[in-house]
């Protein structure tokens, strides 16, 4: 095995026992895992969403699938519920700043070498973006997220008092 994919390995089970430690979700479903080889990373169990979607019901709001206290969490995540329910993921400021971090790596990859994004905090509303385009373009991607986040807002609306009442949950994620 390289020293590179030691170091990998290492640091995987690292984090793995620092989670064991933290995070009573994960801690009931990997107690005394190890990862100190790929045979041992292939063995881990994956975690399905039907599992964090019994553990939030079980413990509401947010269930046990929690590595740091409640007050380091700065974002909250709604997923769709396209396809059954709309989990809730809390998200730390480290989390949001290392999936911008990603996003642009992927973008620059692209060959992206200007991004325009809006933000849209409403439930189902896109971050559009676009790449080195002639102005036009650009009109036309704004006119089409403007567009997407108007119906977003109608959406949010008609469901925001159903949802007001089923959870106690934030509905808006601060500002970075």
């Amino acid at each position: 095995m390289s020293d590179e994919r030691h170091s990998q390995l290492a640091a995987l089970d690292e984090l793995l026992q620092n989670v064991q430690e933290t995070n009573a979700f994960q801690r009931a479903r990997l107690s005394g895992a190890r990862v100190r080889t790929l045979d041992d990373l292939r063995a881990l169990p994956f975690t399905t969403k039907h599992e964090l979607l019994l553990n939030q019901a079980a413990t509401p709001p947010y269930g046990t699938n929690l590595t740091f206290p409640l007050e380091r969490y700065t974002h909250l995540h709604l997923t769709s519920g396209t396809v059954g329910e709309q989990l809730r993921v809390l998200q730390t400021a480290d989390d949001w700043l290392t999936t911008r971090r990603c996003f642009a790596f992927v973008l620059r990859e692209r060959g992206s070498r200007r991004l325009i994004v809006w933000r849209c905090r409403f439930r189902s509303a896109p971050i559009c973006s676009s790449g080195p385009q002639p102005p036009a373009s650009r009109t036309s991607v704004r006119s089409r997220c403007r567009s997407a986040a108007s119906r977003a807002v109608n959406d949010s609306a008609q469901s925001l008092n159903l949802r007001r009442r089923r959870s106690s949950a934030p509905r808006h994620t601060p500002s970075p």
